[in-house]
């Protein structure tokens, strides 16, 4: 066996992988020259990618009150400790990550409880996608604790946090991305096809890097004047410890297409 596989084996304690699929992302991860981003092989280097891109909600478009002054750069984690980063692992359940990151700052605000597995659990079949704002529509009650393993089980309608309103937009996200992130982590659509994307290591993606037609959920956690703040289900070793930084105002992996955020709860 090749030395650099037997390395990436023991390095992100495998002990199959498909070969081809692994050999294959090498060559792009090696290839690249980097820019304002990096690439690496990361737990993930040996899964096949597909890319189902989402039929968007059929709403109008919501707008949000624009605040007179923003700061300049801010970031949630500045102000509360989100979860650690977990793989998603071969059951598609983004939308249940990136729902779980909203509800969890709200749960933090009103010293209550959530958890990504009862998300999954009270979603019909969870690994086959989900659409985030539905999660929000259901209201709860949500807050059953238990560690997610990657399956469906039998859902709990247990807890204490609901949702009592909630906003989604369906276009012209960015302009409007700052003010709702003044209320509030949000659940936003990217385009996760990519290679570039599924090797991203540490850096600024740019616009180029990736395609525009969204396919999988992420939480935006904050922004600065030159990128957004993106937490992913990808496990920590992609990326910056499970974080993304993506180029702003300029629809990088299709991020000014759908968003939704919780905007009161109990």
């Amino acid at each position: 066996m090749l030395l650099w596989l037997v390395e990436y084996m023991a390095l992100f304690n495998k002990t199959d992988v498909n070969m081809h699929v692994v050999k294959r992302n090498k060559a792009v991860v090696d290839a690249h020259v980097p820019t304002s981003y990096t690439l690496a092989l990361n737990a993930r280097s040996d899964h096949e990618y597909t890319h189902t891109p989402w039929t968007l909600p059929t709403m109008s478009l919501h707008t949000v009150r624009r605040l007179s002054v923003l700061p300049e750069s801010f970031d949630w984690r500045d102000y509360m400790d989100f979860s650690p980063s977990v793989d998603q692992g071969s059951c598609n359940a983004c939308f249940a990550f990136a729902a779980g990151g909203v509800l969890e700052y709200w749960a933090h605000k009103l010293g209550k409880s959530v958890s990504v597995q009862h998300l999954v659990d009270c979603t019909p079949r969870p690994c086959s996608g989900g659409v985030v704002d539905r999660l929000f529509e259901w209201g709860g009650p949500y807050g059953w604790s238990e560690p997610y393993d990657g399956h469906k089980h039998q859902c709990k309608p247990e807890g204490d946090l609901h949702v009592q309103d909630y906003k989604v937009l369906v276009g012209d996200v960015e302009a409007q991305l700052p003010h709702a992130l003044m209320q509030s982590p949000v659940a936003v659509g990217v385009d996760s096809a990519g290679s570039h994307y599924a090797h991203y290591k540490s850096g600024v993606l740019t616009a180029d890097a990736c395609n525009k037609q969204i396919d999988h959920a992420m939480l935006v956690v904050g922004y600065t004047p030159e990128y957004w703040i993106l937490k992913n289900s990808y496990g920590p070793t992609w990326g910056e410890n499970g974080y993304m930084r993506l180029a702003r105002d300029s629809n990088a992996c299709g991020i000014d297409t759908y968003a939704t955020w919780v905007t009161d709860a109990l």
